[in-house]
């Protein structure tokens, strides 16, 4: 009869280290909690700014869209509608949303690394250029 065999986790190589699933998990609850912490003290301490009470019978002399929202609002005033509106954010988003599943240059040691993906990366950050732009543009006129 064979014995079984023993895994001494202290004799692995130095670079690799076993962290357990629940110190992890007890670090992220933990760093939500205070991260939720802070940012309640600060909405306490430094309330957002709403601007002036509404006022049925006086109209402000520029209506906006939400900040989030300010992009898609400056798209609308050169492209259709539907491209402005639907399609292009749509598309961009999803583009963004599948970005880590595209394959990537691997290393010998198997690991993708941030210095090999730089053509994932020149992805990426145009992405993010052509989401941010309009809404800085917004905001700049």
């Amino acid at each position: 009869m064979s014995e079984p065999k023993i895994f001494n986790y202290g004799e692995q190589e130095e670079r690799s280290q076993f962290v357990p699933r629940e110190v992890l998990v007890r670090m992220e609850i933990l760093s939500m909690l205070g991260v939720t912490v802070l940012l309640i003290v600060l909405s306490i301490l430094r309330p957002a700014p709403l601007g002036p009470s509404p006022d049925p019978l006086q109209t402000p002399a520029h209506v906006s869209a939400p900040w989030i929202f300010a992009g898609i609002q400056e798209l609308l005033r050169y492209l259709s509608p539907l491209l402005a509106g639907v399609v292009i954010p749509l598309v961009l988003y999803l583009l963004l949303m599948f970005l880590p599943f595209l394959p990537g240059p691997v290393t010998e040691e198997g690991v993708k690394t941030l210095g090999k993906r730089r053509g994932l990366l020149f992805i990426f950050v145009f992405l993010f250029l052509c989401l941010a732009v309009p809404t800085f543009l917004h905001f700049i006129r």
